[in-house]
């Protein structure tokens, strides 16, 4: 790791340096710039450490007169679907005193390098937030809420948190010891090359923030699917519900339960990015952000 006193540009933060203290007071302070809420020293502490400790997700930062002065996260993690990765930049702030020098636009070249192999990179911002809005867009991030096929996020509050006592098909954990027709099942259900599917199997079970679930027909055939994710950043944690798809309704909202059992007991929302017509059942409502993607084709130069 590159000392913070000897940092001239964005680097990523792999450990604590010494001076741990001032660097929980620095983030707290980027925190409280980012949320506009009283950030707590121990459970900002707790946050970044586990971010540092996760094996998806990247903590870059800008030092400036040995502070903390600019901050984001980049968490790519895997998927069945897309590239077989799914890579969001979240909690960019930059002190008041930094800003307008040029190091969140510094720091957002790097983030896109990291999330460059995903092929696309995603990121939300509230709608007050109009200058970082008009920041992304320069960059070339689309709003989704405005396209053609326009994405939004969902959130549910009672996924995962109330028992379904009619549990008609069976429903468990993609394991390590998955057998090889499985991946055929996922790759028809997916539309994916059986040959990437399996690569991705792989990685999925190999992953500590990730669980897929699959749902059987009593032939054993995978008819359901939805994978779960944790996603460390330094505001807390943000959990995903991705890859959802069923042959039909039922196989589909069996796949998203068991997911969102995984997550919903210990989260107060659980996010889904979908359709705004997409049907979810009781509990989700869209969320109040707007969503971004830029393909990564081309990455932009600071």
């Amino acid at each position: 790791m590159t000392a913070l006193s000897e940092a001239s540009g964005p680097f990523e933060m792999t450990e604590w340096p010494e001076d741990r203290e001032s660097t929980i007071t620095d983030f707290c302070d980027l925190l409280e710039e980012l949320t506009s809420r009283d950030q707590e020293p121990d459970a900002v502490h707790d946050n970044v450490d586990r971010v540092l400790r996760s094996p998806t997700s990247h903590l870059l930062v800008v030092e400036r007169a040995g502070r903390v002065a600019s901050t984001l996260t980049v968490n790519a993690y895997p998927t069945l679907t897309g590239e077989g990765t799914r890579a969001w930049i979240d909690d960019v702030s930059t002190l008041p005193e930094a800003q307008r020098n040029g190091l969140s636009k510094q720091l957002m070249a790097a983030g896109e390098e990291l999330a460059a192999p995903s092929g696309e990179v995603y990121l939300t911002s509230k709608p007050d937030r109009g200058v970082a809005r008009s920041f992304y867009e320069s960059r070339g991030y689309e709003l989704l809420n405005e396209a053609d096929e326009p994405l939004v996020v969902f959130r549910s509050t009672t996924i995962g948190k109330e028992e379904d006592p009619t549990a008609p098909l069976s429903v468990e954990e993609l394991t390590p010891g998955f057998h090889h027709n499985d991946v055929g099942d996922l790759a028809r259900l997916l539309d994916v090359d059986p040959y990437q599917m399996q690569r991705r199997m792989l990685a999925i079970v190999g992953s500590p923030t990730t669980r897929t679930f699959i749902v059987r027909t009593p032939s054993g055939e995978i008819v359901g699917v939805a994978t779960g994710n944790e996603t460390p950043i330094p505001v807390g944690k943000k959990p995903w519900i991705d890859d959802i798809k069923g042959r039909d309704a039922d196989a589909e909202q069996t796949a998203l339960e068991a997911a969102g059992k995984w997550l919903g007991g210990r989260y107060k929302y659980v996010n889904i990015v979908a359709a705004p017509d997409t049907e979810f059942g009781n509990g989700f409502a869209v969320r109040n952000t707007g969503l971004y993607v830029k393909r990564l084709g081309g990455i932009a130069t600071a």
